[in-house]
Parts: C-alpha cells; structure tokens; sequence
C-alpha cells in the first residue's frame, strides 16, 4: 500500500534521467525511498505474522520436530540463499522470546534463547551466509548480478562453493569455541 500511495504521489518527480540540481539525480533518491519501503514492509510482515500466531506454530513445530539449533540455522541459511535474508532473519529472531538467564530448570536447548546465547548467533551467521549462496538471496548478489550483467550460473560456478565452504568452516569453528570454550 505505501509502495502504491508512494508510485502515485511522486509519478511526475521519479524521472531518473532528469538530475536534479544537486550532484545526486533522481535514482538514487528512488532506490532509497524503495528500500525504505522494502524494510518497512519486511517488518509489517513480520508483525503481521506474529499477531495471527503462525510465529507461534512455527516455534512449536521445530521444539517437536526438530529441537535442535544447529539443524534450524543450517534451515535457514539454506532457504535465505533463494529468499531475501533479511527478511528470514528477521522473522527467526521473532519466533523465540529472549529467556531469563537466571531460570532455575532450565535446559541447555534452552539456556540457546537467553540473551546473547548461541541461537542468535548461529541464526545470524546462517543467514547472512546462507543468503550469499545463490545471488538472488541477498540484496547484494541481485546489484552484482545488475551492474556486472552476470548471471545466477556464473554465480553458483564461481562463487557458491566458496560461499558454502566458509559457511561450514565459520559453524564448525563456531561448534569448536562453544564446545571446549564455555
């Protein structure tokens, strides 16, 4: 909707081929009024998913099915590499509460969602690598592919498997620190 009323109140001043009187012309003024529309509209997504409890299924089905974080950031970061990563990381982050550190009880799956534990940092690493496997799921990737004309098959030749290289490598260090280290 605010992409819409955006396209229409301003349909006479997005000429990107008039610059305006300033160095910067009117394509970049776009882009950005886009990608903050972009960001807006990833987090009124989220929110609408949160208030209709479908976050609330989700973090039901992977505490039964799955149980386990490291599986769930693999997950992800294998999904944000054909879906945009911010917009999975973001709706990850929400379907867990951050817990009391403190809770008596608590197990070490657990103990993974109190603040600063090892599900925000696996679901972060996973995503963000994760959605630089392919070009189109990132931001980035879909600018390289614009402005160097390359395509999604010269992309998986030469880049993916090192992307996918140094994400395992990243996790498994990750593993090696949280296991001897804390």
């Amino acid at each position: 909707v605010l992409w819409v009323a955006n396209e229409i109140i301003n349909r006479k001043r997005i000429l990107s081929d008039q610059p305006l009187s300033r160095e910067t012309n009117r394509s970049l003024q776009y882009e950005s009024m886009q990608m903050i529309m972009f960001f807006l509209g990833v987090g009124l997504c989220v929110d609408i998913l949160i208030e209709v409890g479908a976050m609330n299924s989700v973090r039901y089905w992977c505490d039964q099915h799955i149980h386990n974080i490291y599986i769930m950031s693999l997950a992800l970061g294998l999904v944000s590499s054909v879906m945009d990563n911010l917009a999975l990381v973001i709706s990850s982050i929400s379907i867990y509460p951050v817990l009391p550190d403190n809770t008596p009880g608590m197990t070490t799956y657990l103990q993974s969602f109190v603040e600063n534990g090892q599900y925000w940092h696996l679901i972060t690493l996973s995503g963000s690598i994760g959605g630089c496997l392919l070009p189109i799921g990132n931001t980035a990737g879909y600018a390289l592919m614009k402005a160097e004309d390359v395509s999604i098959w010269w992309y998986i030749k030469h880049i993916t498997l090192k992307v996918l290289l140094g994400w395992f490598v990243a996790l498994g260090i990750y593993f090696l620190v949280d296991y001897f280290l804390r």
